[in-house]
């Protein structure tokens, strides 16, 4: 098992920007120095450091000799641990790369996923032995980061977003990579002499990235500012391609100071020789940092040292670039798509990306295009070019066949979030507007739910109950798979306009039923936000909206999650009205005799929160007595649909 790990301590909030300054990167501790020559040193040869400790221990003090020294005169078969490094290594052979276009990986991802559960314990084992040399370490956190990757590509696939409530496998996968970053991280300025961990300037920069992957920015700032401090540990943290992910980092964050920023990269590259070039990664996040500056000249300025000057240099020596340097040129590429302020520049690149005609790759990649939607808005407020980036960026899904429900949902929430802006209110030119919408995706692709899931959540700015309508018949009329999302993304919706209770607590009941469908055992955080947005939570509160509120609260509680959940939902009640407070203290008077969920019987009870109101002296577990309709049903005398509620939409 992996030990617990706790967060990374400290006493004062520290920011990235506040660490990231030309005093504080180049300031050296115990003021050993640090040259343009020892920066060159570090960046080409990267000599190998024992970063497991702050500092190094007198030989008086070492009382007890390291594993590694006990074992120096042992034939590698006869380690104690021999078993345990075979293994460990094997987990790695499992990783050598990851294709983000189609998610392959080397093996399958079965053996993947097996390599990810076994190696931490086995680095457990192992950090000890000093075996852990750079490329083992190195080659562990790519696993690690590949790992993060293949849950994005994993959660992609998925029919519906997954509910952060509940404890799903792939909830657990990311909280298991999640908690071995951090070890790792933690070991890695650790003061603890027993720790063997040795690391590269690539194996850090994947580290911070996976950071980054995970948004855990706060978390980066102090990792890096604890280690840089550390003298050992310097060199490596103040590296360029370390450097450059931390700067990546920052821009990711927006609040920077560019001209800090550009003293570190003018302090790097005046430390170099003639013909060295900057490594790539710290030139590309200062593109990066350069554009979201609007500083595009000086951002083209390093792009065509990127590109032309990086392939003149190689050129020159009689050497193709390596795959690496080439996905840098493609980066560099796609970030003036996606953070670049000027539009005619950005759209240059974005139209020069389906050409296929560069000496780099230049794939459509859904996160900068969505930064080109929003920045386009931003500086023309043209809708029709928001428009055309949309339907270019669909055109390019759909030809190539890429086109996925998570692709849907993401670019479809991007276009409908600026549709919304420009058209705040419902009148004719908005109803045309969205006619016109609906006729240009059904030409572009078959309809699909994340858009009608889109299209209904950002509608309710208009609080029109014809458009809600219109848009729930168009969905039932082009008859596409409906997950538990698209039923909540409606009962939440409902709440937005002037609907009549029952016609709320009907998209209620068609949840229940799709959850029954799909195996769920507990009313989650999702579903029952969705109801109390629909009711107490709405625009237009009525008697019978609390009413039927409280009613289905009481029948509906044993199907928590838990007590936490449980007692969240009655804090937030009491949070809107304080009157709700003597509700719940009176629950035993509500009656719940005219509300019928038979879809109930599918649920577990939560024993705790029973015997919560058992305590109180209220009984809740009457209303599940008596379903003589659904032991019909579970005998497969009566089909599902008849507990479907009857259809009020005429």
């Amino acid at each position: 098992m992996i030990r617990n790990v706790p967060h990374l301590h400290q006493t004062s909030k520290i920011t990235l920007q506040s660490c990231l300054t030309i005093n504080n990167v180049f300031q050296t501790p115990y003021n050993h120095g640090h040259d343009a020559q020892k920066r060159r040193q570090i960046h080409y040869s990267a000599p190998s450091y024992n970063y497991g400790k702050q500092k190094s221990l007198k030989p008086s003090n070492n009382i007890f000799p390291s594993l590694k020294d006990i074992t120096k005169n042992v034939a590698k078969n006869n380690l104690p641990y021999y078993k345990q490094l075979l293994a460990f290594d094997e987990c790695l052979a499992h990783n050598s790369f990851f294709d983000q276009q189609s998610g392959d990986i080397p093996g399958g991802t079965t053996q993947f996923w097996s390599a990810i559960n076994k190696i931490m314990i086995l680095y457990e084992d192992l950090i000890i032995t000093g075996e852990l040399n750079e490329k083992r370490s190195d080659e562990l956190i790519s696993l690690l980061r590949n790992g993060l990757r293949m849950h994005r590509f994993e959660l992609a696939k998925l029919k519906k977003n997954v509910d952060r409530d509940v404890n799903s496998p792939l909830q657990q996968i990311y909280d298991h990579l999640k908690k071995s970053i951090l070890r790792i991280s933690q070991d890695l300025i650790s003061q603890n002499s027993a720790i063997q961990l040795k690391i590269s300037p690539r194996g850090l920069t994947h580290l911070f990235k996976a950071y980054t992957d995970m948004g855990l920015a706060d978390e980066a700032a102090l990792l890096w500012h604890e280690g840089k401090k550390i003298s050992e540990l310097y060199p490596l943290f103040t590296a360029e391609n370390v450097l450059g992910s931390i700067v990546s980092l920052l821009v990711e964050n927006k609040n920077f100071d560019f001209n800090e920023i550009w003293a570190i990269y003018a302090t790097v590259k005046n430390s170099k020789k003639e013909k060295e070039i900057v490594h790539a990664e710290l030139q590309l996040a200062m593109v990066r940092a350069c554009l979201s500056k609007g500083k595009t000249e000086q951002a083209l300025s390093i792009f065509k040292e990127i590109t032309t000057g990086t392939l003149e240099y190689y050129d020159k020596k009689n050497i193709a670039p390596s795959k690496a340097l080439k996905n840098y040129m493609s980066m560099a590429h796609l970030s003036f798509i996606g953070y670049c302020q000027d539009y005619e520049t950005a759209n240059v690149f974005f139209l020069g990306s389906f050409g296929n005609d560069m000496p780099y790759l230049t794939p459509i990649q859904l996160n900068y295009v969505k930064k080109f939607m929003i920045n386009t808005w931003n500086s023309t407020g043209d809708f029709e070019k928001i428009t055309e980036i949309w339907k270019s960026t669909w055109q390019y899904f759909e030809n190539n066949k890429k086109s996925t429900n998570a692709i849907s949902s993401s670019l479809n929430d991007a276009y409908l979030e600026v549709f919304f802006i420009k058209y705040k209110e419902f009148n004719n030119e908005s109803a045309i507007a969205l006619s016109n919408l609906l006729e240009t995706y059904s030409n572009m692709k078959s309809m699909d739910e994340p858009f009608f899931n889109c299209l209904i959540t950002k509608s309710k700015i208009w609080k029109n109950l014809t458009v809600f309508e219109s848009i729930i018949q168009a969905a039932d009329m082009y008859n596409f798979s409906k997950t538990n999302v698209f039923h909540r993304c409606v009962l939440k919706a409902s709440g937005s306009v002037n609907l009549p209770i029952e016609r709320s607590l009907y998209f209620f009941e068609r949840l229940l039923s799709c959850n029954v469908q799909n195996g769920s055992n507990y009313i989650t955080n999702a579903d029952w936000f969705a109801l109390r947005d629909a009711t107490i939570h709405s625009l237009e509160l009525s008697s019978d909206k609390v009413d039927t509120y409280f009613k289905l609260f009481k029948i509906c509680c044993p199907h928590f999650l838990g007590m936490k959940n449980f007692k969240l939902y009655m804090d937030l009640d009491c949070g809107l009205d304080r009157r709700y407070r003597h509700v719940f203290e009176q629950m035993d008077m509500i009656e719940t005799n005219d509300v019928q969920l038979p879809q109930l019987q599918w649920f577990a009870i939560n024993e705790s929160i029973v015997n919560y109101w058992a305590s109180r002296g209220v009984d809740i577990t009457a209303y599940r007595m008596g379903y003589q309709k659904m032991q019909s049903l579970a005998q497969g005398q009566v089909p599902f649909n008849d507990f479907m509620a009857p259809n009020i939409m005429g």
